[in-house]
């Protein structure tokens, strides 16, 4: 019998958005070119700022999810960096 957990994400959602668009302006969210997934160094640095526990224990769905977010609302681009 499966058990079903609710969890109302209205008000960490607000609170995580503010915290990823903070990370975006600072610059430390890196996405591949072509495939527009997050590195793992991004997933790090969002495991830092987002509350509470993950959907699926040890998968970092809601790290992995955030810049895919953004970026298809339009809040957030990749860029070419300049790295000379």
């Amino acid at each position: 019998m499966a058990v079903w957990t609710e969890r109302a994400m209205e008000h960490d959602a607000r609170t995580e958005l503010a915290a990823v668009l903070q990370l975006v302006a600072a610059g430390r969210l890196r996405c591949g070119d072509k495939t527009k997934r997050p590195s793992a160094a991004t997933l790090r640095a969002l495991g830092e700022v987002l509350t509470g526990s993950d959907f699926y224990e040890g998968e970092a769905v809601r790290a992995f999810a955030w810049p895919l977010l953004l970026q298809a609302g339009g809040l957030a681009e990749l860029s070419a960096v300049d790295w000379s």
